[in-house]
C-alpha cells in the first residue's frame, strides 16, 4: 500500500512498483506498507524523493531571414541541446546552430539540464523574399555624354563604382563614364533583405570628322566640300550650299565663309568640324587689237598692237593665230592679212582665271587698197612710171592684178616677172592711151575693185 505526499499516484498501487507524477519541485516522501503472503503487515517504510524542476528552455524570440541567407539561433537553459528539424540547420546538437530555411519554419529545441531533466521551446523563422529589383537595361552613350540609371524594388540603394555617378545612394543617379563601365547596385528592401544587379554602359568614341576642300575660292565660283567620318551629315550655313545633308555639298560663298559639318556615325555619336573658305578676286580678261604700221605689211602678215584692258589680273597667257604664245602684258601680235586672226587671252590671279577671245577682222588690205594712188604717169621720167598694188608695200608675191579698159578688155595681167603695170598692153607692149582703167586685185583670196587713171 503506497502513500505519496507532494505528488499524484498514477498507477501501480497494490503492487511493488508505482508511477507517480510530481506536480512541483522540491522534497517529497513516499511511504509503503508491505503485506506478505501470510497476511502479515510490515512496518511503514518511508522514502524521500527530491523532485528537480524542468530546465528553463529558451529558443529565443521569433525572427525573420532573407532568402538564401542564414541566421544564428541561440538556445539557453540546459547543458545539452537538440534541435529539429535538423535538415536546414548547420548542427542540430549545439545551442547556436545556423538556420538556413527556404520557407517559414518552426524550430524546436530539446534542452537537457545537469539533472537530466528535459524541456522544450520553439522559434518561428520567417523567410522574406529578396528585393524584386527593376533596373535600366544595358545602354550605350557617346563619350562626353551622360545617362540616368534607374533602379527600383527597394528602400535604399548603393551603386558602385561611385566615381562617375552623381549620387551613388540615389535610385536614379546620373552616370558620366569615360569608358565602358559595368555598374552594380545593391538594393535593400523594407525587410532589410539585400540583392544586387548589374547594368553595363558602353561608351562609344566620337567620330573623326574631317573636311577637305579648296580653301581659296574665286569670287562667284563654286567648290565641293567633302566630309568624312560618319554615315550622315548636317552642314551650316545653309544659304550658299546646294544640299545640307550630303557628304559632299557644293558651296558658292558670296563672302569669306566658315562652313561647319556635324558628322553622325553608326552609333549615333556626333562630332563637328569646320573649314574656312576665303575669296579670291575674279580677274576679268579683255583687250583690244588695232592694226600696226601698214607700211610693214607683207604677204606673211603684219604686226598688230594689243591693248590689255584686263582687271584684277597679275599673269597673262596669250595664244596667237600663228600658234605662238606670250606672257607679256601688252605684246605685239603677228596678224594674217585675211582669215583667222583669233587671239586668246587667259588672265589669272592666284587660282582664278578668265578667258577672252577676239577674232580680229583684219582691215589692213582694205586700208592699203584705200590708200593706193589712183593716177600714174608712165612717161619714163623715173617717177610713178609703173603702177604697183600696195605702192611700196611688198605684196606682189601673194597678189595678182588685172587691168581692163573701158570696154572691158583685159590689157594687163601681173606676173612674177612683171608685178607692176607700165601703161602698156600685155603681149605687144603697145603704149595704152591716157584714160581711166578698171583694176581687179586679188590678194590671198580676197578681191578688190577700183580705178586707175593713166596720164601721159
Amino acid at each position: 500500500n503506497w502513500i505519496v505526499n507532494g505528488g499524484s499516484l498514477l498507477s501501480g498501487n497494490g503492487s511493488n512498483a508505482v508511477t507517480v507524477n510530481w506536480n512541483g519541485s522540491g522534497s517529497a516522501t513516499v511511504a509503503v506498507v508491505e503485506t506478505n503472503d501470510l497476511g502479515c503487515i510490515g512496518d511503514t517504510v518511508f522514502f524521500t524523493v527530491t523532485v528537480n524542476g524542468l530546465p528553463a528552455a529558451n529558443a529565443g524570440v521569433d525572427v525573420s531571414v532573407c532568402t538564401g541567407q542564414g541566421i544564428q539561433l541561440s538556445a539557453s537553459g540546459g547543458v545539452s541541446y537538440s534541435w529539429s528539424p535538423a535538415a536546414t540547420l548547420s548542427n542540430a546538437g549545439v545551442f547556436n546552430p545556423i538556420a538556413s530555411p527556404t520557407s517559414l519554419t518552426e524550430y524546436v529545441v530539446f534542452v537537457t539540464d545537469a539533472n537530466g531533466c528535459k524541456n522544450t521551446d520553439s522559434i518561428l523563422v520567417s523567410v522574406n523574399a529578396l528585393p524584386a529589383i527593376t533596373l535600366t537595361s544595358n545602354a550605350a552613350i557617346c563619350i562626353g555624354n551622360t545617362i540616368t540609371l534607374n533602379a527600383g524594388g527597394g528602400t535604399a540603394y548603393q551603386w558602385t563604382p561611385a566615381a562617375t555617378l552623381s549620387d551613388p545612394t540615389a535610385s536614379n543617379p546620373v552616370a558620366s563614364p569615360a569608358a565602358t563601365t559595368t555598374y552594380t547596385v545593391v538594393v535593400t528592401d523594407q525587410n532589410s533583405c539585400v540583392d544586387s544587379a548589374n547594368v553595363t554602359v558602353t561608351v562609344n568614341a566620337l567620330p573623326t570628322a574631317a573636311i577637305t576642300a579648296d580653301t581659296l575660292v574665286c569670287e562667284g565660283a563654286s567648290t565641293t566640300l567633302t566630309a568624312t567620318g560618319g554615315v550622315s551629315y548636317q552642314w551650316a550655313p545653309s544659304s550658299t550650299l546646294n544640299d545640307l545633308t550630303v557628304s559632299n555639298p557644293v558651296a558658292t560663298p558670296l563672302v569669306p565663309t566658315v562652313y561647319t559639318v556635324t558628322v553622325t556615325d553608326g552609333n549615333g555619336c556626333t562630332n563637328a568640324t569646320s573649314i574656312s573658305l576665303a575669296l579670291n578676286v575674279q580677274p576679268a580678261a579683255s583687250f583690244t587689237v588695232v592694226d600696226g604700221d601698214l607700211t610693214l605689211v607683207t604677204c606673211n602678215g603684219y604686226l598688230g598692237t594689243i591693248t590689255n584692258t584686263s582687271t584684277n589680273a597679275v599673269n597673262y597667257l596669250w595664244s596667237f593665230p600663228d600658234g605662238s604664245t606670250s606672257t607679256d602684258g601688252n605684246p605685239d601680235v603677228q596678224l594674217n592679212l585675211n582669215g583667222n586672226n583669233a587671239i586668246t587671252l587667259v588672265a589669272t590671279n592666284n587660282i582664278c582665271s578668265d578667258t577672252a577671245v577676239v577674232n580680229f577682222e583684219s582691215t589692213a588690205v582694205d586700208q592699203v587698197f584705200a590708200q593706193m594712188p589712183n593716177v600714174f604717169t608712165p612717161n619714163n621720167d623715173g617717177f610713178n612710171d609703173c603702177f604697183l598694188f600696195g605702192n611700196n608695200i611688198n605684196l606682189d608675191e601673194c597678189s595678182s592684178m588685172q587691168v581692163f579698159n573701158r570696154w572691158g578688155n583685159k590689157v594687163f595681167q601681173s606676173s612674177a616677172g612683171q608685178p607692176c603695170w607700165n601703161g602698156k598692153k600685155d603681149g605687144d607692149g603697145t603704149a595704152l592711151a591716157a584714160g581711166t582703167y578698171f583694176i581687179v586685185v586679188n590678194i590671198q583670196g580676197k578681191t578688190f575693185n577700183g580705178y586707175i587713171t593713166l596720164i601721159r
